[in-house]
């Protein structure tokens, strides 16, 4: 559970940009403790389609962030915020001084990225073309699996075990045993 909330009316950041409008990001402007909330996907409108600037919530429902700050959180393979899928909620993952620029990893809600592009936060485990937790190596994936979302891991399993098909513990066929 986070430690702190941080209300709507708190104002933890602020959008910048740079060249022109060409690029952004959003940045803090107070220090926010590790643990806390410092954005609610749940006040956002929801949409039945993905593009470059939602949040995948299930595979027919995405939180249009398109006109909140959110929409300018950047992604870096090494986030400083993550998603409480509890909740909808970002926290952050460790302190976050003023002036930091608040991230997450795309990666840990995208099954498939609308707008795929090359990574380049230049950390060690850099996951390089970000197009969405599908395309990642299984090795990627497992990396990334109890950070991902509910419909990411959904998918993972979908296509990790294509033709298993478990309705419940009838469908278990038992097994004869010899006398």
């Amino acid at each position: 559970m986070p430690e702190e909330v941080v209300l709507p009316s708190e104002k933890v950041a602020e959008v910048r940009f740079w060249n022109g409008t060409a690029g952004s990001g959003v940045y803090a402007t107070r220090f926010i403790k590790a643990g806390s909330v410092v954005y609610d996907l749940n006040r956002m409108p929801v949409c039945p389609e993905n593009s470059k600037y939602n949040i995948t919530q299930t595979g027919s429902r995405f939180f249009d962030t398109s006109n909140c700050d959110e929409s300018c959180l950047n992604h870096t393979c090494d986030p400083n915020l993550t998603v409480d899928y509890d909740h909808w909620t970002f926290i952050a993952v460790r302190d976050i001084q003023p002036g930091d620029q608040l991230t997450f990893n795309y990666l840990t809600t995208e099954w498939l990225m609308a707008a795929p592009f090359e990574c380049c936060c230049g950390g060690s485990s850099c996951f390089g073309k970000i197009g969405g937790f599908k395309f990642l190596s299984l090795k990627q994936q497992l990396k990334l699996y109890s950070v991902s979302s509910p419909y990411c891991k959904q998918m993972f399993m979908l296509n990790f075990f294509p033709r298993v098909v478990f309705c419940g513990p009838q469908s278990i066929p038992k097994l004869e045993q010899k006398a």
